[in-house]
């Protein structure tokens, strides 16, 4: 493991012990197949919950493989606190992906609590890769020009596929609906991400997640698993 260093914009590494003591049971959510707008659960991952550098101390805790970038803010609500690059938590990313630091810790509590148990459940391997359409973006929410989508402020990330250990990938495009353990794979993973995102959006909720599930940690709740 590299040593941490500690300056302002410096990059806190991940160890390559990837075999963490993972549980023998995959975490699945009681959404199910519907929708939920679980109004009733609480909100770890928001700012109020994560004042100061609380969230960034607990990145580095985890050796969460980020590079810390200065706040910023664009026209029209766009931009995001406590803002980092996040390179790889359990699993490297397939490129960086620019987010706040909250949804970095959900993404490291979905990969420890569901991704990876659910890995080793169905194939007996670990995920060493997440690829990904990206996180940040100004723009509208999807079918809703009126509404910043939860990428706009770094509240969310798009997820296309899963790269196991020995170089399998599991794409939610060809493999959502394929009838076999990639798509078991798939739903359990997904179903488990209701637990720990506010919205999970996949297949099942659109057109426009045919192909990638959307992760994010706004004020809204909703699981179209």
């Amino acid at each position: 493991m590299s040593p941490t260093v500690r300056p302002n914009g410096s990059r806190y590494r991940l160890g390559r012990g990837i075999a963490l003591a993972l549980a023998a049971l995959l975490v699945v959510s009681s959404c199910g197949g519907g929708s939920d707008s679980r109004s009733s659960r609480g909100s770890p991952y928001n700012a109020a919950a994560l004042r100061g550098g609380q969230c960034f101390g607990m990145l580095e805790q985890r050796q969460i493989d980020y590079t810390r970038l200065a706040d910023f803010g664009g026209g029209g609500g766009c931009g995001i606190a406590q803002a980092l690059e996040l390179n790889a938590s359990t699993a490297q990313l397939s490129r960086p992906a620019t987010l706040g630091c909250p949804l970095a810790l959900a993404l490291n509590d979905f990969e420890r609590r569901v991704l990876q148990p659910a890995a080793q459940v169905h194939f007996g391997q670990h995920v060493r890769r997440i690829h990904h359409y990206g996180a940040y973006a100004c723009r509208a929410r999807s079918g809703n020009a009126g509404r910043l989508s939860e990428h706009a402020q770094g509240r969310a990330i798009d997820i296309s596929a899963f790269e196991l250990a020995d170089g399998t990938v599991i794409k939610v495009k060809s493999d959502w609906r394929n009838a076999g353990t990639r798509s078991r794979f798939l739903w359990d993973v997904t179903r488990g991400a209701c637990d720990v995102f506010h919205v999970v959006l996949g297949p099942n909720h659109d057109a426009a997640h045919q192909d990638h599930l959307h992760f994010d940690i706004g004020a809204w709740r909703l699981c179209k698993a």
